[in-house]
């Protein structure tokens, strides 16, 4: 299984897992919305995870990319910041991963992993 994390935003953040959770690959992305999404289309996954960003934003460029990811990936979970941030998964270290929202993106998928592996 290799698991697909991301955390959307200007600067959108990336990262694969394998089944262990060993981390594959980061990186951050920007560009166009559909750019975005098309370029992340590309990866190899099973699963994919992505934050949820608040529902009452005013910003059209996360609307858009929201609107392209669901279309990429209409069977991703979900998961809004609260339910990963605050976690001792989202609280460890990311060593070697230079970009914030890719560290982010490394901590919510370290969460997926965690919280599927309590109802399987």
């Amino acid at each position: 299984m290799i698991l697909l994390a991301i955390d959307p935003g200007i600067h959108t953040g990336v990262a694969l897992f394998d089944h262990d959770g060993t981390i594959i690959e980061t990186y951050e992305t920007t560009g166009e919305p559909y750019e975005v999404a098309a370029l992340i289309a590309q990866e190899t996954y099973h699963e994919v995870v992505i934050e949820r960003g608040p529902a009452s934003r005013a910003i059209e460029y996360m609307d858009e990319l929201d609107g392209w990811l669901r279309v990429v990936f209409p069977d991703a979970h979900w998961m809004y910041p609260g339910e990963w941030k605050h976690t001792p998964r989202a609280q460890q270290e990311v060593n070697g991963v230079l970009s914030h929202h890719a560290r982010d993106a490394v901590r919510m998928g370290r969460e997926y992993m965690f919280q599927r592996t309590l109802t399987t």
